[in-house]
């Protein structure tokens, strides 16, 4: 093998030969070998993806055992009733002239409560928020989002004022016709996607907070 054949298979061998013949090369021909590491690095990390809570366990395995069953463990879960503490049969709340349902159907859990139209609409219980001192349920709408209901479960011990539904805003009144809700529909209408649209704490529509996907 040629000594040039050598030097292209050893770049480090090229580098120095290089620093001795012709620094400034030697230089540039640095740069672009850094600069092409870092680009290397950089896509890789772009095409990360979701590896789940086992692969994390692997490693840490006393971390993973003290997270299993916490409250951040238990803080999103799918709704089924093993994971929701609410009362579900049939359990009715009344505020501003309207009245929810709480019921269950072939091992599925609703709400029958006002919609962005300012009527009485069906709407599957997707996911729970937290476990304790209260539960909050998302619920799933047509259109692929979720918002939380403003109406949650207190999950302490009825002898502590607990095991009852109760509403976040109990002494505001938050319908359909609230300003913000009223722009999203307007944007809505447009064909626009606007900001009210996605999640922000301070915009509450109708008796749901929304947690936009």
């Amino acid at each position: 093998m040629s000594d040039r054949l050598r030097l292209l298979d050893d770049p480090h061998q090229l580098v120095e030969r290089l620093a001795r013949t012709a620094p400034w090369l030697a230089a540039m021909l640095v740069v672009l070998l850094v600069t092409g590491y870092e680009r290397e690095q950089a896509s890789a990390a772009a095409n990360a993806t979701y590896v789940g809570g086992e692969t994390c366990a692997a490693c840490h395995q006393r971390e993973a055992e003290l997270w299993k069953g916490s409250d951040h463990d238990l803080a999103m879960q799918s709704a089924d009733r093993t994971t929701v503490l609410g009362n579900f049969n049939n359990a009715t709340f009344r505020k501003d002239g309207v009245t929810s349902t709480f019921f269950t159907r072939d091992g599925r859990l609703f709400v029958h409560t006002d919609g962005p139209d300012g009527q009485l609409h069906e709407y599957r219980i997707a996911y729970t928020f937290g476990i304790y001192p209260l539960q909050q349920y998302l619920i799933e709408f047509p259109d692929g989002r979720y918002q939380a209901l403003s109406i949650v479960w207190d999950t302490r011990p009825a002898a502590a004022g607990g095991q009852r539904w109760f509403h976040l805003h109990s002494k505001e009144k938050i319908d359909h016709r609230d300003i913000l809700a009223a722009l999203a529909s307007f944007n809505a209408e447009r064909g626009e996607r606007a900001e009210v649209q996605r999640y922000a704490d301070h915009l509450r529509t109708l008796s749901a907070t929304e947690y936009g996907s």
